[in-house]
């Protein structure tokens, strides 16, 4: 997988790419310039590396689309960084902006192995908190 390979600001673009076609169709650079807080010379320099490593696909006025190998890779970013959000706000009790916030960063800090485990870690209080609504209180606040 290519993924190993893509720096985390490539990884930012495939998320926001993957999460505004789930919007709609193609994606345009303006929407991900405006998306991301960048300029249009900046998405279009990064769209050419994804572009190189087989990761997006565009054609004139059609948009930018995920090839099936930059799907795969968004969609573990987007995931990562749900979960990371969800672990934050919901299991440590940080205000859900900022989690968003320190989501966005580490999400692309961690190793793989480390990602299985939070996840595991996230759904196992899930489980139990099923049973015992309040068990988490002492984290929050």
């Amino acid at each position: 997988m290519v993924f190993d390979e893509v720096s985390a600001a490539l990884e930012d673009y495939l998320e926001r790419i993957y999460m505004l076609q789930k919007e709609g169709e193609g994606v345009r650079v303006k929407d991900l310039a405006e998306d991301l807080g960048v300029k249009a010379p900046s998405v279009t320099e990064a769209l050419t590396h994804l572009k190189t490593r087989g990761l997006v696909s565009q054609e004139k006025y059609q948009g930018v689309h995920l090839t099936e190998e930059g799907l795969k890779i968004a969609r573990e970013v987007y995931d990562r960084h749900c979960m990371l959000t969800k672990f934050f706000h919901e299991v440590l009790g940080v205000e859900e902006k900022q989690a968003e916030e320190d989501a966005c960063r580490t999400e692309h800090l961690l190793g793989r192995a480390t990602v299985r485990k939070l996840h595991k870690l996230v759904k196992l209080l899930e489980d139990y908190k099923k049973h015992d609504p309040d068990f988490l209180n002492g984290l929050k606040g």
